[in-house]
């Protein structure tokens, strides 16, 4: 396991503005802020995948939410967090907000309509 030193931030948190309650992110964002841990959060609205943060976080944590599955830069980001649940080193963590776990990993409802509208691009 990597040395504290070794990151940049204490936590990357991964979400899609279109489907997730601002409230919600905020509030866990600025709950953790105020316990002090260095959370990175992209700005309001923006789209781009932040590969590097996430290589430079303690902690992993993905709040997934019903339209999670149609931002591609969101599939990028989980797909490159995913890569830490094996050679742990960072710890992830998934919130699964308004959404089952089941409809995610047997690609149910908006997750279906997602995965085939990416896989006609």
């Amino acid at each position: 396991m990597p040395k504290s030193s070794d990151f940049k931030h204490d936590v990357f948190l991964s979400y899609f503005s279109k489907g997730t309650s601002n409230s919600f992110v905020d509030h866990l964002y600025r709950a953790l802020v105020n316990k002090g841990i260095n959370t990175f959060i992209k700005e309001n609205g923006e789209i781009r995948s932040c590969i590097e943060e996430i290589e430079n976080s303690r902690m992993l944590i993905g709040v997934l939410c019903e339209n999670y599955g149609f931002s591609t830069s969101c599939l990028d980001e989980l797909a490159k967090i995913t890569q830490y649940i094996d050679n742990k080193k960072s710890n992830v963590a998934a919130i699964f907000y308004k959404v089952e776990p089941s409809n995610i990993r047997n690609q149910k409802l908006s997750y279906e309509v997602a995965m085939d509208e990416h896989e006609k691009r």
